[in-house]
Formats: structure tokens, C-alpha cells, sequence
């Protein structure tokens, strides 16, 4: 299930414009095959580790635990933010951000002016 959130872009000098936030509820299959991707990427990585010499016994064992740490992030987040809209606040151009987490306080970079914004939903 998709819904629309107002969301507030504010600059470092505190100018605030609003936005739109499209959220997407993920159920409990899409976030298990979610989670399974990035943590499997992880465990990739640490396999391809294991021939190297010297390496092999610093690196693989990291990425295990951050394979775990992943899947269980990710498997968390019972909502993402595909896209947010809106209207950048120090320079006024039209700006969309991609692929956010919907947990109250989000930063990102305006393309156009490249001023820092931190994005709230309410």
C-alpha cells in the first residue's frame, strides 16, 4: 500500500519549503527478499575474501557481521520512501530524491545549488 506524506525541506540557514513524499508500506515478503539481497551481497564479498593471504583472516569475518547487521536493518524498515518531491528552499529549483528511509530525519544534497537539506515527514 502507496501513500503520500507532506515532507519538510529546510536549508542549513532555515528556510523551509514544502514537498510531497510518496511511501510505500513493504510486507513481510518484499522486506525477507530485500534484506536477503544486501545481506547475501555482504556475504559475497567475504567469500571472495577467503583465498587472499593475510587479508583473509581481518576482512571475511567483518563482512559476515555486516552481512547480518544488513539483513536485519533491512528487514526492519516496514516503509520506504521511493521519491520525494519538492521545491529546494535556498535556490527554488524543482528537486526529486530517491530511495529514502521513512524514519523522521533524512539529509540530502540539492542538485542544483548543492545546499544541504534536511527532509522531515510529518
Amino acid at each position: 500500500m502507496s501513500r503520500d506524506f507532506e515532507a519538510s525541506l529546510t536549508d542549513i540557514s532555515g528556510r523551509s519549503s514544502i514537498g510531497r513524499a510518496h511511501v510505500v508500506d513493504v510486507d513481510m515478503n518484499e522486506r525477507f527478499k530485500r534484506a536477503a539481497k544486501r545481506g547475501l551481497a555482504f556475504f559475497g564479498v567475504a567469500i571472495v575474501f577467503l583465498p587472499v593471504p593475510l587479508i583473509h583472516f581481518v576482512l571475511p569475518p567483518i563482512f559476515l557481521i555486516v552481512s547480518i547487521a544488513a539483513f536485519v536493518t533491512t528487514f526492519r524498515q516496514t516503509r520506504i520512501v521511493p521519491s520525494i518531491d519538492g521545491t529546494c528552499p535556498a535556490c527554488g529549483a524543482i528537486v526529486e530524491f530517491k530511495n529514502h528511509r521513512f524514519d523522521g530525519h533524512q539529509k540530502d544534497v540539492c542538485p542544483s545549488c548543492r545546499q544541504h537539506l534536511k527532509i522531515q515527514f510529518s
